[in-house]
C-alpha cells in the first residue's frame, strides 16, 4: 500500500511543480501584489491616534478658563476648535467633525478664585469604543496634570482650586465594541456579496452568449440594467437588511435610534451601487477569474478606506479626499449615524446625496459598457 502511495504522491509533486516552473506568474504575481498591498496599508493606515480633534466652549471667558486652554494647546496632540455655545458643540459631535469636547461654565473663574473644585463638562464620542477611551484618558489626563501643578506648594495661594471634570460619554456609554463592529461589518459583508452575485449572472451571461440573444429583443441594454437592479434591490433589502438588523439587535443588543425609513432609504442607495460596481466589473473582464480577483482587490481597499475598522483620520492627507469617491465609507457613516446616533436625514443628506451620484455614475457607465458588449 505503502509502495503504491509514495509513487502517486511523487508524480502529483513533479506535476504541481512542472506547472509552476512552466508559469512562475502564478505563484509570483499574488505574491508580489499582497506584498505591496501591505507596505502602501502599513504606510496609508496609522493606527496610532497622534491627534484629537477637541471642542472647547469658554462661558466663562476669564484669565482661569484661558490658563486651561493653553494647557490643552501645549499638549500639541490636541487639534483645538472653539465653539460659541454647547449646542454647537454637541452638533459637531454628532457630525464627527470632533472626538471629544469641554465646556467651562460661567462660574469657573469664580470657583478658581474662591479655592473650590471648578467642574468642567468633558464630552466623548465613543461611536468606536477603542477611539472613545483612548480620547478620554487624553483630555482626562491634562487636566489631571493641570491639578498636580495647581496643588504644588510652589502654586500661589489662589490658584490651588482643583479642576473637577465630569465626563459624558455619548452613543456608547457602556463601551460595547460589538455595535461598532457590527454595523462596520454588515457594509462590507453587502458590498461583496452583492457585487459577487451580479458580477457572477452577468459573466454568465456573457460566456453562454445571452448577450448576442439581447440584439434580437426590442430591449435596450440600460432598461435591462434598470429592471435588474430594481429587482435585486427589491430582494436585497429585507433578506440583506432588515433581517440582519433584526439579528443583531436581538443578539448583539444593537440599537436603533434613528428612523428606519431613513436607514433604508441609504441602504438602497448602497445596494444600487454595489450592484452597479458588480455589472461594471464583469462587463470589463474577460473571464470569471479575472472579475474575481478585482472585485477582491477593489473590496479591500474600500474596506480599508471606509472608515469600518479605523478612522478615516487614520489615512495620511493625501488619502482621505478619497473616501468621498468609496460607496461605503458614506455608508457606515450612515448606519452608524442613524443607529447609534439617532441622527437626521438632513445632518446625514450630504452623504445621501454622495451615494445617489456615485450610483447614477456607476449605473450610467456600468450600462454604457454593457451597451457597447451587446452590439
Amino acid at each position: 500500500m505503502s509502495r503504491l502511495a509514495f509513487p502517486r504522491l511523487w508524480v502529483i509533486l513533479r506535476k504541481e511543480f512542472a506547472v509552476v516552473r512552466n508559469n512562475p506568474g502564478m505563484v509570483l504575481k499574488p505574491a508580489v501584489t499582497l506584498a505591496i498591498l501591505l507596505m502602501v496599508v502599513v504606510y496609508l493606515v496609522d493606527s496610532d491616534n497622534d491627534t484629537v480633534r477637541l471642542g472647547v466652549v469658554d462661558e466663562s471667558r476669564s484669565e482661569y478658563s484661558r490658563d486651561l486652554q493653553s494647557r490643552y494647546q501645549a499638549a500639541l496632540v490636541f487639534e483645538i476648535t472653539t465653539y460659541e455655545s454647547a449646542a454647537a458643540l454637541n452638533e459637531a459631535v454628532e457630525l464627527a467633525e470632533i472626538d471629544a469636547g469641554i465646556i467651562i461654565p460661567a462660574d469657573f473663574a469664580a470657583d478658581r478664585g474662591a479655592g473650590r473644585p471648578a467642574p468642567v463638562q468633558v464630552i466623548v464620542d465613543s461611536t468606536s469604543p477603542s477611539n472613545g477611551s483612548t480620547v478620554g484618558s487624553y483630555v482626562a489626563g491634562v487636566i489631571g496634570d493641570y491639578n498636580r501643578a495647581l496643588t504644588s506648594s510652589s502654586a500661589p495661594p489662589t490658584r490651588r482650586g482643583q479642576i473637577t471634570a465630569r465626563s459624558t460619554v455619548l452613543h456608547n456609554a457602556a463601551f460595547v465594541s460589538r455595535w461598532y463592529l457590527f454595523t462596520g461589518l454588515l457594509g462590507i459583508l453587502w458590498l461583496a456579496n452583492v457585487s459577487q452575485t451580479v458580477g457572477v449572472l452577468v459573466m454568465k451571461e456573457k460566456e453562454q452568449g445571452v448577450l448576442d440573444l439581447w440584439r434580437t429583443t426590442a430591449a435596450r441594454p440600460w432598461e435591462i440594467l434598470f429592471g435588474r437592479t430594481l429587482t435585486y434591490v427589491a430582494v436585497f433589502l429585507p433578506a440583506a437588511c432588515i433581517v440582519p438588523l433584526v439579528a443583531g439587535q436581538l443578539v448583539y443588543g444593537v440599537p436603533m435610534r434613528g428612523s428606519m425609513f431613513n436607514l433604508l432609504l441609504g441602504a438602497s442607495l448602497f445596494l444600487i451601487c454595489a450592484l452597479s460596481i458588480g455589472t461594471l466589473f464583469a462587463v470589463i473582464c474577460s473571464s470569471m477569474r479575472q472579475m474575481m480577483m478585482l472585485l477582491l482587490f477593489t473590496t479591500s481597499w474600500q474596506t480599508l478606506m471606509s472608515g469600518a475598522f479605523a478612522p478615516v483620520e487614520a489615512l495620511q492627507d493625501w488619502a482621505r479626499p478619497l473616501v468621498l469617491f468609496n460607496p461605503l465609507g458614506h455608508w457606515v457613516v450612515i448606519i452608524r449615524g442613524v443607529m447609534l446616533k439617532g441622527v437626521g436625514l438632513e445632518t446625514l443628506l450630504p452623504h445621501y446625496l454622495s451615494l445617489l451620484g456615485l450610483g447614477v455614475a456607476l449605473f450610467i457607465l456600468s450600462a454604457w459598457l454593457y451597451q457597447k458588449q451587446a452590439r
